[in-house]
């Protein structure tokens, strides 16, 4: 072995061993990547999840039931927690949600606002001090938070009379372009698929 080859192999070994450690660190940063997205997908909801059946009281003291109603009936769920600065931000957003529905033929829907917060004072002042114009309940345990798969606020879902998942947003919904996007993918004929609506509310259909 001549005495320049010798003093180019460590040069090669390094070069070599230098690739391997980007190549692995590329394949570690995908794979976290995948873990997390994982945990993202078996937390919050997802189009085509289904949320379970809850009986539980307004703040009225209604008894109503999330996740399920008459055959055809759909819900729209709006989570919310009283210190969140972006629930408050969207309250008006809601409330615009809920009037507009009043208004239209859109018998088949019902609006709940459903806090998590940690007391029925805390959800019942949030509700009279934003005028909510729906019913408001609370989720009294991080159990059935988690089983309605809301671990983030705000979050609003759409959702069938079977408790299947249409929609489902984590985050503020916006403005006026919200609400009207949010009431065609309402009105859209059962079968259709306006994945550009969804989008365009940056949630998800069933595919």
């Amino acid at each position: 072995m001549s005495a320049r080859l010798f003093r180019v192999l460590p040069l090669i070994a390094l070069a070599v061993g230098s690739g391997l450690i980007v190549v692995l660190a590329r394949q570690n940063g995908d794979l976290r990547a995948e873990a997390a997205l994982q945990r993202r997908r078996a937390i919050y909801p997802r189009a085509g999840q289904y949320v379970p059946s809850h009986r539980v009281a307004t703040m009225g003291g209604d008894s109503v039931t999330l996740g399920a109603g008459p055959r055809g009936e759909k819900q729209i769920l709006l989570f919310f927690e009283s210190k969140c600065g972006f629930c408050k931000a969207d309250a008006p957003t809601w409330n615009d949600v809920a009037l507009r529905i009043a208004r239209t033929p859109y018998d088949s829907i019902r609006v709940f606002g459903v806090s998590v917060d940690t007391s029925n004072l805390a959800a019942s002042r949030y509700a009279v001090d934003h005028a909510f114009a729906f019913p408001v309940v609370r989720l009294a345990s991080t159990r059935w938070i988690s089983l309605f798969r809301a671990p983030a606020v705000p979050t609003i879902m759409l959702i069938d009379s079977d408790g299947k998942i249409l929609f489902a947003r984590s985050g503020e919904l916006g403005k006026r372009a919200g609400v009207d996007s949010l009431l065609a993918l309402i009105a859209a004929k059962p079968g259709s698929r306006p994945a550009a609506v969804a989008a365009s509310l940056g949630g998800s259909i069933p595919e």
